[in-house]
């Protein structure tokens, strides 16, 4: 069926062997990631349309809009992923849920560490704002929930 031929000819069994080509792009991701670190304090307002992305979705930010707008973006991401870690740990929402959106969170957040995500996947960042639209309404109402049940307590 030629299922070893596709294995062997998969990234990741050339990255096990250690292929040269795949370890040149490997090193080229990691020298952009502190390229893309030290150019932001070096142009803290962005404008670096033309220069390569970065192959980092905030540094991407970053190298285009500038400082203030990577800041945004991270606390946004910090905030949200917190919340999903807050679900995932409360015992009363059903287990296929808590480790659905934590699967989902997990690997979106992977991908938008490795990819240039504004750049070549945006229907895919935009689909996950819709997920995570529907991730904090879910959230915020099981806090008000929260809120109302410990009120309703006498002590």
């Amino acid at each position: 069926f030629g299922i070893k031929t596709y294995i062997d000819a998969s990234n990741l069994l050339q990255r096990d062997v250690g292929s040269r080509a795949l370890q040149e792009a490997d090193q080229y991701r990691i020298s952009s990631i502190f390229r893309g670190f030290t150019t932001m304090f070096d142009h803290p307002f962005g404008g670096l349309i033309n220069e390569s992305y970065y192959h980092n979705m905030w540094l991407d930010i970053g190298r285009v809009a500038g400082l203030i707008p990577f800041l945004i973006m991270t606390s946004y991401s910090i905030v949200t992923f917190a919340h999903v870690i807050r679900i995932f740990f409360d015992r009363t929402n059903k287990a296929r849920i808590r480790y659905l959106l934590l699967s989902v969170y997990l690997g979106v957040m992977l991908n938008f560490f490795v990819e240039p995500i504004l750049e070549g996947l945006l229907d895919f960042f935009l689909i996950f704002c819709f997920i995570n639209g529907m991730v904090e309404c879910y959230y915020a109402r099981q806090n008000v929930k929260l809120e109302v049940c410990c009120e309703s307590r006498t002590y």
